[in-house]
Formats: C-alpha cells, structure tokens, sequence
C-alpha cells in the first residue's frame, strides 16, 4: 500500500488523507512527524509549493446580499484548479465554518466564508485539504493561556470530528495586531509548537528552505495581493476606492513559486474574480484587458483568476504541490 505521507507530483489530483493513531486528539504532538527517509539515489530532493486559500473565503458578497456575477466560488476556484491538476489548502476559522447560527454560510465585511458542508466537499471531490486559522481569530496577546490553547491547539479536534485529519500541519495565525506578522517564540513554545508542525508568518518573496527551518518553526507564506493597476497611463493606477496597495505581478508570483530542490513556497490567495464590475457598492474590478498591468481590484484580497491561472500554468514539471503536513513529514519537523 502507498505510504499515505508520500507526497505525489503533478498532475496528480487527489491525496489520499492521513490516517492518524489514536482517537483522542486534543493535540497532536509533532515529534511523531519523524518519518524514515525516503529512498537513496541520484534525484534531487523535493521542491514544493502550497497554494493557501487565506480564511476559507467562499466568494465576495457585497453587502453579504449575494455572489455577484465575475465574482469565483470556492467551488469553481477548486473545479478549475483540479484541471492544473493541483489542490489548495483552505486556512479555516473554525466558528466561520460553523456557519451563520449554524446553518448557511457566515458572512461579514462583503466576505462569505466556507461552512463545514462546503470544505467536506472540496475534500471529498477535489482533494483539498485544510489547516486551522484559529477558532475566532482573535488577537492572542489578550488572552490567557487557556483561552489561548482553545483559539489554537484547541481548534484541531473541530476538525478531526469531521474527517479533515491534516489540520495540525499549519498554524495559520491571523496577525491582528499591527506591526506583529507572527505569534512570538514563548507562545509558539509552551503551545502552538507542540500541536503544529508549523506556524505561518507573512513574507515579500523568501520561500522556505529546508536548512533554515528551525526552532519556532515558522513559515513564511506569501500573500497575493490586487489592488491599484499597473499602468500610469490610467486613472485605477491612483484611485480605486479603498486600497492603497499596488496589484502583483503574475509573473512574479510565477517565480516565486518556483521552488528549487529543499525549497518550499507558500503562496495564499483570497478570493478570485473575472470580467469586470465597476459600479455598485462594495468590492469591484476590472480583469478584462489583456494585459495584467491593467487589472485593478478595490480590495487587496481581490485577485483576477486569469493572473492567477498565469501561475497555474507556470508551475515547473519538478515542483510538487501539496500541503503543509507532507513538507513536514518528508523534512523531519521534529517538536
């Protein structure tokens, strides 16, 4: 039988799930993560990439009114995905995922997040996986330490009752507090580092390199980012409502995803559109032009799904893309 920790390369486009001992999971303890190596032989070691889908954001929904036309699914986003022959790994806050008062879909600031019913499906039907964003995302330096093993450690059983048993591979800590990108050392000691194999924390274009990957285990992920357009020449390159923050280069995102042998890129969306909407309240944008230097969004978590397939596209045949947990497997995170 295939060892389920063995991460496959593309095109393959499911993985088979983690079949973890014991039934109580209060926390996992990482140490077990220290599998054999894998065979001898002249191959360069693994190069990987992870596509992390910030928050489990189902679709933009201005005024949480409805999901306006251009405006990509979840769903769709994994469809078309699947025909890359990849998978992403949703960050999830799990009382998001409880839905509104249970049931629907929870729904603020524009934003529809994934429910429960949702991610079983995208498990299920297009081999995505999942991490913890947190039970609340609330900020953990007003906590106390139980208060702060519930938002974290805490968060790992919500998933294993429902069949997502990848969870512990990220700790995707939602930074509320300005100026601070990841939780500090002393919380990622006494808690977060003994329930995860890694703890994510923002970076401009440093992919993870096998060496490196040390105590706290942090994780540098890159967050893909729209915003104003590219082209002077045009009004979107100093007016778009409310963002100040510059659209990314597809071709950038492109390199930097292309991880080298001992190398791990982590590259996060949000939420993807296409066409264009222009009027109307709440989030709008344009992805009709050819070129990307006149794509624009009105939000930075807003990116047009033909740039973001420009990066689908350009995944190098040596790269595998898979989720946190295998990297950790297959790079000997010890706790």
């Amino acid at each position: 039988m295939t060892d389920p920790l063995t991460p496959t390369r593309r095109p393959r486009r499911s993985r088979r799930r983690l079949r973890l001992v014991g039934a109580a999971l209060a926390c996992v303890v990482v140490g077990a993560l220290g599998l054999p190596g894998g065979p001898a032989g002249s191959e360069p070691p693994p190069a990987y990439l992870t596509l992390l889908f910030g928050r489990a954001q189902w679709s933009v929904a201005p005024g949480c009114a409805g999901t306006p036309a251009g405006a990509l699914t979840l769903t769709q986003v994994a469809n078309r995905m699947r025909g890359h022959g990849v998978s992403g790994v949703g960050a999830v806050i799990t009382t998001f995922a409880d839905g509104s008062n249970g049931t629907g879909r929870h729904c603020t600031g524009g934003i529809r997040y994934a429910n429960w019913t949702d991610l079983a499906a995208l498990r299920d039907t297009y081999g995505w996986t999942f991490v913890s964003d947190g039970r609340t995302r609330s900020d953990l330096y007003a906590m106390d330490f139980a208060q702060r093993h519930a938002e974290s450690c805490g968060t790992i059983m919500a998933f294993w009752e429902r069949g997502h048993e990848r969870a512990h591979g990220l700790f995707a800590y939602g930074n509320p507090v300005p100026g601070l990108d990841a939780v500090p050392p002393d919380m990622v000691r006494d808690q977060v580092s003994g329930c995860f194999a890694f703890t994510r924390r923002y970076t401009s274009g440093e992919r993870n390199v096998r060496s490196r990957m040390t105590w706290p285990w942090y994780q540098r992920t890159r967050s893909v980012s729209g915003g104003l357009c590219n082209d002077p020449a045009l009004a979107c390159y100093s007016d778009v409502l409310s963002t100040a923050r510059r659209y990314d280069s597809p071709h950038a995102l492109a390199s930097f995803a292309a991880a080298e042998p001992d190398e791990w890129a982590s590259l996060q969306v949000y939420r993807l559109v296409e066409g264009a909407r222009t009027t109307g309240s709440g989030t709008q944008w344009d992805c009709t032009d050819p070129d990307w230097r006149r794509h624009w969004t009105s939000q930075e978590e807003v990116y047009c799904w033909s740039d973001f397939e420009i990066v689908l596209r350009s995944i190098p045949d040596h790269v595998t893309v898979t989720d946190p947990l295998t990297v950790a497997s297959d790079w000997r995170r010890r706790g």
